[in-house]
């Protein structure tokens, strides 16, 4: 096979990945919003595509050689963005000495000991439990939730952080909100909605539910906690369509966001620490290479893990998960602590 035919085919799988994550991202409600995103996928495969065609073919001139060149060369430089995606100013921060505590049902709880730079004295220590993307749609997912958070919550919790996707059964959305209104905190417990909370009316439901609970919705709102001198946002955007809310002035800023793709609307916010979900961790993932397709409009870069994007930090959760997504791995429920440091490395 001729050099420059792998090299093409080659930045067309890539085009297929990496743009496919992007697509997934997409939020197209209509078959007509959605082929307008698949179109410029589709131009660019039929443009890396035609030189080698007309090569095929027998059309052999100077101009069919030099498109030949340079899409070869354009695929190899595709392809080797794909395989290193770090962009948009974004860095994932490395993690050591992973010390994950097995759960029932095939969950992880992941201790996380992240450093900030600029953390106030009176936060030093502060313990934060994240949960996202329950997908809790029957009584025996229930079950398996509930004992899952009776074996993660210790003593000394200060936040619960839950970042949305609770169920797509109505049905089961006050049980299930009952389970997380039961975990004790010091300083409260805080929810944004996903996706699949936004669709066939759940979230007029949830918003009921959780107006008596414990639990505080904060649909595209902030809430500040004075006497820790600490801020907490959600944004529910882009399924929530609505600005990001203001921030009252305190020392220290956590954002919640179900989808990664509200970074850059967050940093704006100046919010110092975003936790989200929605990926499932990508999917499939491969050994050095990572996950090939995760659900965000930067590619398939934030998958799972601590970044940092100028001096806000950003962890992404891989989530509980559904239930047959576990028979290939484990899903996760997050134990974050911030301690003061520079935030170059993360202690798990």
């Amino acid at each position: 096979m001729p050099w420059f035919v792998v090299c093409i085919l080659l930045g067309q799988l890539t085009l297929f990945l990496d743009l496919g994550s992007r697509l997934f991202s997409s939020y197209a409600r209509t078959f007509r919003a959605f082929s307008l995103r698949v179109l410029p996928l589709v131009l660019c495969v039929a443009a890396l595509t035609a030189p080698m065609e007309l090569f095929a073919l027998g059309v052999d001139t100077p101009l069919v050689r030099g498109l030949t060149w340079g899409t070869s060369v354009l695929s190899l430089v595709a392809f080797a963005h794909f395989l290193v995606p770090y962009r948009f100013g974004m860095r994932k921060l490395r993690t050591h000495e992973c010390r994950d505590t097995v759960l029932p049902k095939r969950v992880l709880l992941r201790e996380v000991r992240l450093r900030v730079n600029g953390l106030p004295e009176k936060l030093d220590g502060l313990s934060c439990l994240v949960i996202s993307d329950l997908h809790c749609n029957s009584p025996r997912a229930l079950s398996r939730l509930k004992s899952t958070i009776e074996a993660s919550v210790g003593g000394g919790l200060d936040l619960v952080l839950i970042l949305g996707d609770l169920t797509e059964k109505s049905a089961m959305l006050p049980r299930v909100i009952e389970a997380l209104s039961g975990i004790e905190t010091r300083l409260g417990s805080f929810c944004v909605r996903g996706n699949h909370d936004l669709a066939g009316g759940r979230d007029r439901l949830i918003e009921s539910l959780l107006a008596g609970s414990p639990i505080r919705l904060l649909p595209s709102a902030s809430h500040m906690i004075r006497e820790a001198g600490l801020t907490v946002l959600g944004v529910e955007f882009p399924w929530r369509k609505s600005a990001i809310p203001e921030m009252d002035s305190s020392d220290f800023s956590i954002g919640l966001t179900h989808t990664p793709d509200n970074i850059f609307k967050l940093k704006r916010a100046g919010v110092a620490l975003c936790v989200a979900g929605h990926t499932h961790g990508g999917g499939p993932v491969l050994p050095i290479i990572g996950a090939l397709l995760v659900p965000c409009r930067y590619g398939r870069f934030l998958n799972r893990g601590v970044f940092r994007l100028g001096n806000m930090l950003l962890l992404v959760t891989s989530g509980v998960g559904y239930p047959e997504e576990r028979l290939w791995r484990r899903g996760e429920i997050v134990r974050l602590v911030l301690e003061k440091g520079a935030p170059n490395e993360v202690r798990t």
